[in-house]
């Protein structure tokens, strides 16, 4: 890449001292805990070492706390934002200032800039003969292959390759700027041309035109283009002229340039490539094109069916990705997409795809994943349906309140006993029939203006899916998930709040399951009964925020800028009440369908300490003696296991029905048997009644009803009888964690 006349590098030359000043990083920028992988040990950070160069920004810590905000991009301490709109208000080109600003650490003058583009005309320019010899004579169908490969061809025409001198590496950055677009634009002539049999046109850069314009003229074959077309490009090489000093493709330039080669650029543009980095433009167009041969646009049904067929793997390229949807680094929002949303739109109309931008939309939206489900208006729909998704099912009127007929079915048999007997089902009454999954359940309470959301805190709850949150103990702030499935739950609820048009109060349950994936349950848009907890347990009037805002007010204008609120440094605790003994007829086994008469709050600066005021505030009877009774399904029998012997350490007495306690027995747990009514006996019934039991524990195997039977028959004593009755083993490890802070264990005499 040789240049007689000189000018580049006198350029390089007099701006080599300007790069060592800025590139250099003091030691006070390896204090502390320096991230030097590509993830920190939580999962969180896209970073590798330090850089003043970009800066990535999808969080703030406070008081020792992650707290998520909207996503922002700065270069060279400036917010990318701030660059795009001020040449977009100006109408002139800004990807030549920003590239200067990224190289040299600061905005150029006038003059300056004016010397740069001078030097940028003359780097478009490529080698004499490099485009016959290394592009034309050895064609790619990947452009990006045949970037890497020029990149290193380069090094045959560089009358200085291995000088790594500031100076020349300086030189030979700003050539790279330069050329790239002229190579990129000669090879997509070259491929259209042998794989694609267009005719060859090859065009030259021209002076006095930004990087952009050259672009547009060099890759089309009649060299036009608008000047709409022209800024929207701009701002695209705006966006994505640098993500910060941790994206993959700076990470492997950086450490192949620590061993001292000359390939090290051409190696990040092979990173680059990769589907997961910036690869994932093109998996998003490949994406789209299944999307688009195998949905209705005017279906979101039909998308979001197909959705759920890409995430599970079974369409499109069957990786189980949606890609282009989010970034690693932002908890929020991706500043770069929301920038090139807001113009891309029009763009789409004036060429004629405003309906392919419609469905990109709906994609986004739709992209929320949430159980597959059906609304069925007949019995044989509904047992299609539930074929379809796949049993357990969970089925639901579709007005529903307070959980009211809602049942988890694990057969055909009972789907149709429940679409029989339970609820009315007809076009009028639609049934919905949903994928059942089993995983955490999450809470949020949320305020939203339309423009913005607030989300004073998070819940957790104790009991897994199937019960309903009414009946749950809710715990603020959350206790065992990650941060990345709480980033998911903030960025949903912040979408779904503005898409839906929400302007008020608003909440949204959801579930986490397996590798921190989360799913949307339901969506009201309206206040629940959990705002006077989450409002008293955070110290945030939302009632009283949600009717200013409701009346006009901006969150903004009333003082609230940050997304999600600072959680507290102690435990909140809301635990249900229940009236079994006063209701006749009522089931205490827990489940879809509430049926808590109140509630109490408990709190402490430890969780077990606020449990147990919760609890004891509800009128449980938490006792650290005596003798507990247990009979638990067959599936629920392993996790069952440490429990039970968690109350035998504690001193319990432990009885179960037959098979509940040959299993103990047979895991070293001393246990006595007790026989069941289906059995011929009433021991169960009278020990209960006598007052020999502290707590019944007792889980059921949805498809065998005679168990349900006996089972009732126990629970529906218990309560009678003032015996507390757990149907949840997440509830029983919440009491033994209580219990095993008040209480002394024992031990046998023999014990090691």
């Amino acid at each position: 890449m040789s240049n007689s006349s000189g000018t580049l590098e006198k350029f390089a030359g007099s701006l080599s001292q300007l790069i060592r000043s800025e590139y250099h990083i003091g030691e006070e920028y390896y204090r502390g805990d320096v991230k030097r992988g590509l993830r920190n040990n939580d999962g969180t950070g896209v970073l590798a070492g330090v850089s003043k160069v970009g800066s990535v920004q999808g969080y703030f810590i406070q008081d020792g706390q992650r707290i998520p905000k909207p996503g922002q991009l700065y270069y060279r301490g400036i917010e990318l934002n701030e660059i795009v709109e001020a040449h977009r208000k100006a109408g002139t080109f800004g990807y030549e200032e920003v590239a200067y600003l990224l190289l040299f650490g600061y905005l150029p003058s006038q003059s300056e800039l004016a010397s740069f583009n001078e030097i940028m005309n003359r780097a478009r320019k490529l080698p004499d003969g490099f485009t016959e010899d290394m592009i034309m004579r050895h064609p790619s169908r990947n452009i990006m292959n045949k970037l890497a490969r020029s990149v290193l061809a380069l090094y045959s025409y560089d009358d200085n390759p291995d000088d790594t001198s500031v100076e020349n590496m300086l030189l030979q950055s700003i050539k790279l700027v330069g050329c790239f677009p002229s190579i990129v634009a000669n090879a997509y002539a070259v491929k259209r041309h042998y794989f694609q049999g267009d005719s060859l046109h090859i065009h030259f850069p021209v002076d006095d035109l930004s990087t952009a314009e050259n672009f547009l003229r060099m890759i089309r074959p009649d060299k036009q283009y608008t000047e709409e077309e022209a800024h929207l490009l701009d701002m695209m090489l705006m966006v994505h002229a640098e993500h910060g000093g941790g994206n993959n493709s700076t990470f492997v330039c950086r450490a192949m340039s620590s061993s001292g080669t000359d390939s090290a650029i051409a190696g990040a543009v092979g990173s680059l490539k990769g589907p997961l980095h910036g690869g994932a433009n093109a998996k998003v167009m490949e994406m789209f094109q299944y999307i688009k041969e195998n949905v209705d646009p005017h279906d979101d049904g039909s998308i979001r069916d197909y959705l759920n067929k890409l995430l599970d793997g079974e369409a499109g390229d069957k990786s189980g990705k949606l890609y282009g949807l989010g970034h690693a680094v932002y908890t929020i929002s991706d500043p770069r997409a929301v920038l090139l949303k807001k113009y891309a739109q029009h763009m789409a109309e004036i060429k004629g795809y405003a309906e392919d931008f419609a469905l990109l939309q709906k994609v986004e939206e739709l992209g929320i994943p949430q159980p597959e489900a059906e609304a069925v208006t007949d019995i044989e729909a509904g047992v299609r349906a539930a074929a379809r998704i796949g049993y357990p099912v969970l089925v639901r009127p579709s007005y529903v309140l307070g959980g009211r007929a809602m049942q988890i079915v694990s057969n055909e048999e009972r789907l149709r006993h429940y679409l029989q007997t339970a609820v009315e089902v007809n076009e009028d009454s639609p049934v919905l029939v949903d994928r059942y999954i089993m995983g955490k359940e999450l809470e949020v309470d949320a305020i939203c203006d339309g423009k913005d959301v607030f989300i004073p805190g998070i819940m957790e709850h104790v009991e897994h899916t199937g019960i309903h949150s009414g009946d749950s103990i809710s715990v603020y702030p959350t206790f065992s998930v990650s941060q990345k499935a709480k980033d998911k739950i903030i960025d949903y609820t912040v979408k779904l709040g503005l898409r839906i048009g929400i302007v008020g109060l608003y909440n949204i349950q959801f579930i986490v399951a397996g590798d921190d994936d989360v799913y949307v349950i339901e969506v009201n848009p309206r206040s629940s009964r959990t705002v006077p907890f989450l409002s008293k347990s955070t110290g945030v009037q939302m009632a009283h925020i949600a009717t200013q805002v409701i009346l006009g007010k901006s969150l903004r204008e009333l003082g609230i800028t940050e997304v999600y609120g600072r959680e507290k440094q102690r435990w909140y605790v809301k635990a249900p009440a229940f009236s079994f003994a006063k209701i006749r007829g009522v089931d205490s086994y827990l489940s879809p369908e509430m049926k808590s008469t109140g509630e109490a709050i408990g709190y402490d600066d430890k969780l077990t300490r606020a449990l147990y005021k919760a609890l004891q505030a509800t009128g449980m009877n938490v006792s650290n003696y005596g003798t507990i009774f247990v009979t638990i399904a067959d599936h629920d029998k392993e996790q069952a296991l440490p429990l039970v012997r968690r109350f035998y350490d504690l001193g319990f007495n432990i009885e179960a029905t037959t098979g509940t306690a040959e299993f103990l027995r047979n895991h070293g747990i001393r246990t006595r048997t007790r026989r069941k009514l289906s059995e011929g006996s009433s021991e169960i019934i009278d020990s209960l009644r006598q007052g020999h039991v502290s707590y019944v524990i007792n889980t059921i195997d949805i498809n065998q009803h005679n168990t349900r039977l006996d089972g009732y028959e126990i629970r529906r004593t218990a309560v009678e009888n003032n015996v507390t009755v757990f149907t949840a083993l997440e509830t029983v490890k919440v009491l033994l964690d209580v219990l095993e802070e008040i209480t002394f264990g024992v031990s046998t005499i023999d014990a090691k």
